[in-house]
């Protein structure tokens, strides 16, 4: 199916709405935020791939409850929003997949120095890792 930006963002809007949370529109494309405690959904006013990009990121937050690992959860959100853009008929950037690579990439720095001592194997897959690299991942 191929929708327009406008018809996205009402599909998208009307998803969120649908699982209780409330839609708070920020300034920025780029970030967004969902709060489990006051059941709000910060999202980017949408009028680009790129923050219909980031409403699909928090729409799979408001779906999903977190019941693993940030990094685990963060990469579950890019694949989503990924495969949810696809499949509204959107090209994804190649810049958003190398910034979401880069995102779970960060998020897995955070759980390392908090004391991660594997990395989950989707991870892996997510991020292409080989075995070169899963031998030193301290450095990630």
């Amino acid at each position: 199916m191929k929708l327009s930006i406008e018809q996205a963002k009402q599909l998208i809007e009307n998803k969120i709405r649908r699982t209780g949370y409330n839609i708070i529109y920020k300034n920025d494309a780029v970030s967004g935020m969902v709060s489990t405690i006051t059941y709000n959904c910060y999202i980017p006013i949408i009028k680009s791939r790129t923050s219909l990009y980031t409403a699909c990121h928090e729409l799979y937050h408001c779906l999903r409850a977190r019941t693993v690992d940030v990094y685990i959860n963060e990469m579950r959100a890019e694949k989503f929003a990924h495969k949810y853009m696809r499949h509204l008929g959107f090209v994804v950037p190649r810049k958003h997949t190398k910034r979401s690579k880069w995102y779970v990439r960060n998020k897995l720095r955070k759980a390392k120095r908090r004391g991660l001592k594997k990395v989950d194997s989707e991870v892996q897959n997510f991020l292409n890792w080989g075995i070169i690299i899963l031998s030193r991942w301290i450095n990630v």
